[in-house]
């Protein structure tokens, strides 16, 4: 009789443990939806990364307008961010020598570190901020048909290619480019896209050879390009 009375107080102050702790989860809070992109220094809301162009390669592998903060942005380049908070805010640069406001978003004017603020629209203040570190372009990357340079362009077809910016340490960078193209002899190869842009069309004219060139500021990159 004591064992099954020992036995019985066991059970009852195991259910007892099992009712408090399911109540102990009923009281916890509901989980959060963390805020996209890259929490702010202060802490205080979060900053996202918006692509001006699909050609930027800072949203290549993220959603095109929730990218996280890239690792480098391109010295000459585009971009804007989204702030995602509490507060409704703006976006500023704290230093327009590095990051200068245009009006479709940010220009960045020379290598640094510069931090971008997020201001209170109601009052003048600080909310939070963000440090983005802008890279002089080293190097540029092409991608698309034919950038090996050893298949021939049929005459009347074009290939499309984009060029990408890279570091120094072949990193690669963020933001809008404008790229300058040239066509050694524009009989033999034009571009379907005239205007300085990371995205063009390389379109064969006539049978010839033609040295395709991209630059930008002082990187570029050369490809021959057989016409057939």
């Amino acid at each position: 009789m004591k064992r099954r009375q020992q036995g019985g107080g066991q059970l009852g102050f195991a259910s007892a443990y099992f009712a408090l702790g399911l109540a102990s989860l009923l009281l916890l809070p509901a989980c959060e939806e963390s805020p996209p992109g890259t929490q702010g220094e202060l802490g205080q809301g979060s900053f996202t990364y918006e692509c001006l162009s699909p050609e930027d390669v800072g949203c290549f592998d993220a959603p095109y307008d929730g990218a996280k903060l890239p690792v480098g942005i391109a010295v000459g380049s585009k971009f804007d961010l989204n702030f995602h908070g509490d507060e409704t805010a703006r976006i500023v640069s704290g230093s327009e020598s590095l990051a200068e406001a245009v009006s479709d978003g940010f220009l960045a004017r020379a290598p640094g570190t510069v931090a971008m603020l997020a201001e209170a629209t109601a009052r003048d203040r600080v909310v939070d901020f963000v440090h983005l570190d802008l890279v002089d372009v080293a190097d540029l990357e092409l991608s698309g048909e034919g950038t090996d340079g050893e298949d021939p362009l049929l005459v009347g077809n074009y290939w499309e290619w984009t060029a990408s910016p890279k570091s120094d340490e072949g990193t690669a960078l963020a933001g809008t480019l404008l790229c300058t193209w040239t066509s050694s002899d524009t009989s033999v190869v034009r571009f379907s896209q005239t205007q300085e842009t990371q995205l063009n069309g390389v379109r064969g004219m006539a049978p010839g050879k033609a040295i395709v060139t991209v630059t930008v500021g002082a990187a570029s990159k050369a490809i021959e390009v057989t016409v057939e």
